[in-house]
């Protein structure tokens, strides 16, 4: 059995936050495949990697603000002050529990699709049940939630248009974020998300070699730093990049074997950028 190593990457500690993003909006142009005044929301559900065999979230809901697209300028929906322009929309999800990792090194799944009421997402709020927990060395153990079991993000970030009346938008639960191991076997969950879309950000995959060198890559785009474990075939992939440029180290954990840095690899969003195998020595 491959045991647990913890690798030195920065984490960002966020429990009940508040997330930033561009506010999230269709356009103006209608088909009839969505009711009239609604709109249809798809949401992706990721993960990025980290070394754990499974990390259980169990999700119960999650409810998207709007403002309606009837909204006036003194936030109320046209000039009855009786209506504010602003209201919350549940999902039409399967509350459960999710395993994350599926969904490691370009795999996701649709969790979500929605018709919502004609508007702009401005925020998304995740609840979170009790059943939550990690298996590190096949021991599985409780993921406890101190900053309670709700959280926000707030857009700052546009959504992928898919056609005329449909918008996706894909939810990265950071694992390898979000898990910290505050005493020894006993681990909290401060969620870490990132929101994208892939027109408008890059994806960079490669591979690295040989397996006996035990390498996991860490992508650093500004002030984010994501990683990647590679699978049994060295291959590796990174998604969500939002800067033009990247520096991507491959750590070397085993037998010996020394790191290796590319640095400014060229990013371009809504494209995929190979970097081929990398052999470590």
């Amino acid at each position: 059995m491959k045991h647990l190593k913890w690798y030195s990457v920065a984490l960002l500690c966020l429990g009940m936050g508040v997330f930033a993003f561009t506010a999230c909006q269709k356009s103006s142009s209608k088909t009839s495949s969505v009711p009239a005044g609604q709109q249809k929301f798809n949401m992706y559900l990721t993960d990025g990697p980290v070394n754990f065999q499974a990390v259980n979230i169990d999700i119960k809901s999650i409810i998207v603000q709007l403002k309606t697209d009837s909204c006036s300028a003194s936030g109320f929906v046209g000039s009855d002050s009786t209506f504010p322009c602003y209201h919350w929309d549940t999902l039409n999800i399967a509350p459960g529990i999710y395993n994350i990792l599926n969904f490691q090194n370009g795999a996701d799944t649709l969790f979500s699709s929605t018709n919502i009421e004609a508007g702009t997402i401005v925020k998304i709020k995740i609840v979170l049940g009790p059943n939550n927990s990690v298996t590190a060395d096949s021991v599985n153990f409780p993921l406890g939630l101190p900053w309670g079991n709700t959280f926000e993000v707030v857009l700052n970030g546009g959504c992928q248009q898919v056609d005329a009346n449909t918008l996706a938008l894909w939810l990265d639960f950071d694992a390898a974020h979000s898990i910290i191991e505050v005493r020894h076997q006993e681990f909290v969950l401060f969620p870490y998300l990132r929101l994208f879309t892939p027109k408008t950000t890059g994806t960079l995959e490669g591979a690295v070699l040989p397996n006996v060198a035990d390498a996991f890559v860490s992508v650093v785009s500004g002030q984010d730093t994501m990683i990647a474990l590679p699978g049994r075939d060295g291959r590796w992939e990174v998604r969500g990049i939002k800067e033009s440029t990247v520096n991507v180290t491959y750590y070397a954990t085993g037998n010996g074997y020394s790191d290796t840095t590319l640095s400014n690899v060229q990013i371009t969003p809504g494209s995929t950028t190979n970097l081929g195998t990398t052999y470590l020595h």
